[in-house]
């Protein structure tokens, strides 16, 4: 069976793709002007996205249209490898302020 995923996912977090509140502009790169294949990561993003905001606290830090940097999402593979997946586990809920790049 062809995978539906780009030629390149891991760039973007493989099969993390299916969890991210993804920006459309993301999902056109994506889906390289593939207009079927954008239409389907764009509902299916909207779906989940509005599936975990009513059964959640966790938000999904990486390829998040919410979560951006000079405009746009991002994804850190080495974090994503070191199981670092929701924005929570940036924070330390002992001292009540996130941990330093150094901590990370």
């Amino acid at each position: 069976m062809e995978s539906i995923l780009p030629e390149n996912p891991k760039k973007y977090g493989d099969s993390l793709l299916l969890e991210c509140n993804i920006s459309n502009t993301i999902l056109h790169e994506i889906a390289n002007e593939n207009i079927f294949l954008s239409d389907v990561l764009s509902t299916w993003s909207d779906v989940t996205h509005n599936l975990e905001t009513k059964t959640s606290s966790k938000t999904i830090l990486w390829n998040n249209k919410d979560i951006t940097s000079n405009n746009k999402t991002f994804f850190y593979k080495d974090w994503f490898e070191r199981s670092i997946k929701y924005v929570d586990q940036l924070y330390n809920y002992i001292i009540k302020d996130f941990y330093s790049f150094d901590d990370i």
